[in-house]
């Protein structure tokens, strides 16, 4: 199944967005999301992966 996707700045980013997870090549969706003490932003899916993204990178998020 093809998916589209736009590009979402980190900080914009929200439990229940489907974002791209590299490993599995799909969109899953976000659980949790906060800033570490450095200023990055960690998300984590629903599957348990954790990715850190700086506040204005871009992130694939499933249309």
């Amino acid at each position: 199944m093809k998916y589209e996707y736009d590009r979402k700045p980190a900080r914009d980013i929200v439990p229940g967005d489907m974002i791209f997870n590299v490993k599995t090549r799909r969109p899953v969706a976000v659980d949790t999301v906060f800033v570490e003490s450095n200023g990055k932003l960690v998300i984590e899916d629903v599957t348990g992966n954790v990715t850190a993204f700086g506040r204005k990178e871009l992130v694939l998020v499933a249309k």
